[in-house]
């Protein structure tokens, strides 16, 4: 599980890093600001394979490198279980516990 947090971290980076680039650069083209009066297609794209790089990291953490399915089991693989993972016990009686430094074991009833 460490591999893909740190995997989806850095796509989150990657991510967060050329998404307001663009966006910003665009925006300012827009808004006529000095400097950004011709779009930077060289930048927009860079900005595009950062970020599509980004997305397939974090897909890959949380569908390549997440935890297995977990596996169905049948009420039938469980019969003769108290819960316990021992044999099942008729639920009156509790196991002999030691009572005395005397070496005296009696039974409990609950």
């Amino acid at each position: 599980a460490p591999y893909r947090n740190i995997v989806a971290f850095i796509g989150l980076l990657f991510l967060g890093k050329a998404l307001p680039d663009a966006i910003f650069t665009v925006l300012k083209h827009f808004a006529g600001m000095r400097g950004f009066e011709v779009l930077d297609y060289g930048l927009l794209g860079f900005d595009a394979v950062i970020a599509l790089a980004g997305v397939g990291m974090i897909y890959a953490a949380f569908v390549w490198l997440g935890a297995p399915e977990p596996t169905e089991y049948r009420l039938e693989d469980f019969e003769g279980m108290d819960g316990t993972g021992g044999p099942a016990g008729d639920g009156q009686t509790a196991p002999p516990e030691l009572v005395s430094a005397k070496g005296e074991v009696r039974e409990v009833r609950r």
